[in-house]
């Protein structure tokens, strides 16, 4: 029968606590069943940026500039999130602090 990883850890701490094991070889076995829990989950995005109304204006100067750019191409070009690209041009986001 295949086991789980938490079901092996649990076994494994299990057995890191038989009264006849070398303390160290016990010690071992509950330090590596405690290495196969998962990490946690870490957002890897970087610091949210505020869109400020200066930034807003620049997207819609730009844009306007280069009406045959894409958003991808706009925001790539202005550091700003594709989404508020599509928000500021859709007439959808003001500038608002920490937006």
């Amino acid at each position: 029968m295949a086991k789980t990883i938490p079901e092996i850890r649990e076994r494994l701490l299990e057995i890191a606590l038989h009264p006849f094991l070398p303390p160290a070889i016990g010690a071992e076995i509950k330090e590596l069943a405690e290495a196969t829990k998962r990490r946690p989950a870490v957002r890897r995005v970087g610091p949210r940026q505020e869109f400020t109304d200066e930034k807003r204006k620049a997207v819609i100067a730009y844009a306007t500039a280069f009406p045959e750019e894409s958003y991808h191409e706009i925001a790539r070009a202005l550091d700003v999130n594709t989404a508020r690209i599509s928000e500021t041009l859709a007439g959808k986001r003001d500038a608002t602090p920490g937006s």
